[in-house]
């Protein structure tokens, strides 16, 4: 969801009987005002909150309830569902696996706040589909992106940028098929009367 669905729903959740209102939010954090920084943002008090997709940056040495030296959030950053992150330290990049946008955003390793990437790869000649990892390989001045949607692993030249089809690509299945996007399933069950398998994931 963009940040404009996921405030709306959390609008209207809200309003809600049946809804979220016990819950702490970025907006009313335990112990202060909290917005997703600044003052009231330590948490306490034994509750949680709901917060937007963020890349959150810590000291090397930092322990405990420790703040963050940076947080990239916001919808400037088009963060939906962030799922794995790569650095390249000589380009001082930062590479992020956008599961939910089927993209791959690069941030410098200096952003924070709400800033938009320096580049987004996105888009149907990448072959990126639900992208839940990416690593950069420096030797080679490429970066690998790994598809849970497509069962596909695409690379790219580390400066791709926009609708770029990948120089590379490695399939674990028939082109164009939908992957059955099993991540981490927890049990199963058989629905008899539709002989149907159901596995939450």
């Amino acid at each position: 969801m963009s940040w404009d669905e996921y405030s709306k729903v959390w609008s209207r959740s809200m309003e809600e009987t049946t809804g979220l209102r016990s819950i702490p939010s970025m907006f009313a954090r335990p112990g202060g005002r909290g917005n997703g920084g600044g003052e009231g943002d330590e948490g306490g008090g034994g509750g949680g909150w709901f917060d937007f997709p963020s890349i959150t940056i810590h000291a090397r040495s930092a322990s405990g309830n420790a703040a963050p030296l940076r947080v990239i959030k916001g919808p400037k950053t088009q963060l939906n569902w962030p799922s794995h992150v790569s650095l390249h330290e000589q380009r001082g990049e930062i590479f992020v696996a956008n599961d939910a946008d089927d993209s791959v955003l690069v941030f410098k390793i200096t952003d924070n706040g709400d800033v938009a990437p320096t580049r987004v790869i996105k888009g149907a000649r990448t072959l990126i589909k639900n992208p839940t990892g990416v690593t950069v390989d420096a030797a080679n001045n490429e970066f690998w992106v790994a598809s849970m949607g497509n069962y596909t692993a695409t690379v790219f030249p580390i400066t791709a940028n926009g609708n770029v089809a990948p120089i590379r690509q490695i399939r674990g299945g028939p082109s164009g098929g939908t992957a059955l996007m099993i991540g981490n399933p927890g049990a199963v069950g058989y629905d008899t009367k539709r002989q149907e398998i159901l596995v939450p994931n």
